[in-house]
């Protein structure tokens, strides 16, 4: 008579399971770690990946950008090869008309505004923070979905300025306060020209000696983004040429404004930072920019393009990755670690068992259903940590993506892909369950071949 019913085996082993509790759950937690983490990794790539093209949504000042030209200089003399950088010509910009629906170009004037200064609250230094410009007031309403406090003025005020919650937060805890009170700003910046001029001439000074009233606070994204004022960067370009430099324009027998000051400059001169600015108006430019970005830094073009955000944005990228295939190596150790205990304890529970197994074989159940009784015990266990795994990565996945986005505005950083992943429907989900089969089939019959090819005298001879 052979045993061969299906509940039978599940019964037996079951019992097992019961009998072996304490290294069952031992198993049962590693596997769960091991699963877990294969999960949450996931998540966090397809959390990330989503949350790297929505970048410029969390970040205000996204459509800035600066433009240098780079040219190889050599020498008969030397066999090294020198870069010189320089201001580019708007001419050499035209390009861009292949790619850009519509763009500004601005000279760089942050050797004038802000340049050296003093910036203080309530009688209080503080500390250092980055000048970010907005072309236009329309464009900073486009990013009024990030503003937490305050509203957007209607006029074009260079006076009117905003600032992110990292600058804030340095100025006031109570950040409701801070709408409507100002910062005094002292610059004093000596504008020294490069052009034959008397001595007495060669030089400008220009003194800002102002207050700026803070008319709204923006949420953005903080990670590597220091603290921000934002301000109109049309709006300095009208107060400059408001602004006459008194010894150029009595060389030049002519009035001569800041603004005019660097149509006269060299390509070359330090006044301008060796730049020009560019500023977009559109998430499509956006896209298209970032593009032609590592276009030209791949094709080595004298021509490069740079900003903030797209470091913060390559930075996170580089991060994320980094993370991630450090995630994939811990997780590859971890399921090493949970085929093994499998493995182990597959093949300690048929040398416990030894004497239930005869006697097992002699009362009929053939030695593949004994084997599958063992196996059965290893596929509940794994189905078990899959069905749990993906309770706790869900717990998880809440847990962590509240705690990036206080900390960091991060939102929805990890993301379970449960529906869809790499555009095949419900593939992570078969993907683990296909893991439990495998790991249970294969590193539960391996260890057991020595048994099933052992003859049954051999078996009883040792009980």
């Amino acid at each position: 008579m052979k045993i061969k019913s299906k509940t039978f085996l599940w019964r037996f082993s079951i019992v097992y399971l019961k009998n072996n509790l304490l290294k069952n759950i031992f198993v049962f937690l590693s596997l769960l770690i091991s699963f877990s983490s294969l999960i949450i990794a996931v998540g966090f790539y397809e959390g990330t990946n989503l949350f790297l093209l929505k970048t410029q949504e969390k970040i205000v000042d996204i459509n800035h950008y600066s433009i240098t030209k780079k040219e190889m200089y050599s020498f008969e003399s030397s066999p090294l090869k020198l870069v010189k950088t320089k201001r580019p010509q708007k001419s050499d910009l035209l390009f861009l008309d292949n790619y850009l629906d519509e763009y500004v170009l601005s000279n760089d004037y942050a050797k004038i505004f802000p340049g050296q200064y003093a910036l203080s609250y309530e009688n209080e230094q503080v500390d250092e923070c980055f000048f970010a410009p907005f072309y236009a007031l329309s464009e900073l309403k486009k990013k009024e979905d990030l503003l937490t406090y305050g509203m957007i003025q209607n006029d074009n005020n260079l006076f009117d300025i905003y600032i992110n919650e990292t600058l804030a937060n340095t100025l006031n805890s109570d950040l409701e306060k801070l709408i409507n009170s100002e910062l005094f700003f002292n610059g004093e910046n000596k504008i020294i020209y490069e052009f034959n001029l008397p001595v007495e001439l060669n030089y400008d000074t220009f003194f800002l000696q102002t207050k700026f009233k803070i008319c709204g606070i923006f949420k953005e994204l903080t990670f590597l983004n220091e603290g921000k004022i934002f301000y109109s960067y049309s709006a300095l370009e009208t107060y400059l040429k408001g602004i006459v430099l008194s010894n150029l324009s009595d060389f030049r027998s002519i009035k001569t404004s800041i603004y005019d000051l660097f149509s006269l400059l060299d390509d070359d001169s330090y006044l301008h930072n060796y730049e020009l600015k560019l500023f977009i108006f559109s998430s499509k430019d956006y896209q298209t920019l970032s593009s032609l970005i590592k276009m030209l830094n791949n094709s080595d073009s004298h021509i490069e393009i740079t900003s903030t955000s797209e470091m913060i944005k390559n930075a996170y990228y580089e991060l994320t990755r980094a993370s991630f295939y450090s995630m994939i190596i811990f997780i590859a150790i971890a399921f090493l670690g949970s085929v093994f205990l499998i493995m182990i304890n597959a093949y300690t529970n048929f040398i416990l068992r030894k004497k239930e197994a005869a006697l097992l074989t002699i009362l009929g159940l053939a030695k593949k259903d004994l084997l599958r009784i063992f196996y059965l015990e290893s596929l509940f266990l794994t189905l078990s940590s899959v069905f749990f795994s993906f309770v706790l990565s869900f717990v998880f996945m809440k847990v962590g993506n509240i705690f990036f986005e206080k900390q960091f505005y991060f939102q929805d950083l990890i993301i379970l892909p449960l529906k869809t992943f790499l555009n095949i429907p419900y593939f992570l989900v078969f993907i683990c369950f296909f893991l439990a089969f495998f790991l249970s089939y294969v590193f539960t019959f391996l260890p057991m071949q020595r048994f099933k090819k052992k003859p049954l005298i051999d078996e009883l001879k040792e009980e």
